[in-house]
């Protein structure tokens, strides 16, 4: 946060941008003193290790910090002054994403064109983006990495963990979800900076 002359609330692109810096390029630093200490403590392998640590913890925090600063900021605010037809349709959204979600991990994807299935979710996490809060998309991005690690857990979903699965799954389930979520999260934080300064513009141009 010392970067900016405010607490951070993740209302602006640059305090996303600024955490995706931190999860990539500091987290990427750290990981080398957990890795070397795994390479040198149980001779783990140094590159496996690292990639581990270092998308593991970058996940960590390009998910969960969002997602409990933007509830915190922005939830409870958005509670007291949703209108009855926005709430409406944020019901709908759940409804339909978690849906999603589950019916798109549970499918089976045995052949090589059916990983683009996973592809059906951009349009919803737009929908979230351009309609809700930044704390929305948030939210709907923890809901995916949950049912997304535990379904392939259970061997379902294109991303099969444990042995039988493909190279590395973990590591690509995590990139690929901090990938959609991201992108979701910038898209939000731009639309919600934009209506943001619009209230402010309108405000000036009425006490004027």
């Amino acid at each position: 946060t010392g970067l900016f002359a405010h607490s951070v609330r993740f209302t602006q692109v640059g305090e996303v941008m600024a955490l995706i810096g931190a999860a990539v390029l500091m987290n990427g630093c750290t990981a080398i003193i957990g890795a070397a200490t795994a390479t040198l403590g149980a001779n783990a392998p140094f590159w496996p290790a690292y990639m581990r640590w270092w998308v593991a913890d970058g996940m960590g925090m390009l998910l969960v910090t969002p997602f409990i600063v933007t509830l915190v900021a922005n939830a409870p605010e958005m509670l007291r002054t949703l209108p009855r037809q926005k709430f409406t349709e944020l019901v709908l959204f759940a409804l339909v994403w978690c849906s999603m979600v589950i019916i798109l991990f549970g499918l089976d994807y045995s052949e090589a064109i059916s990983h683009f299935r996973l592809y059906l979710l951009l349009p919803l996490t737009l929908w979230a983006a351009l309609r809700f809060p930044p704390c929305i998309t948030a939210t709907a991005s923890v809901i995916l990495a949950i049912v997304g690690v535990v379904f392939s857990n259970d061997s379902l979903g294109p991303f099969i963990l444990g042995e039988g699965g493909m190279k590395n799954p973990l590591e690509r389930i995590q990139i690929f979800i901090a990938l959609v979520s991201m992108n979701a999260l910038v898209l939000s934080v731009s639309m919600f900076e934009r209506y943001q300064s619009g209230l402010k513009l309108s405000d000036s141009e009425y006490r004027w």
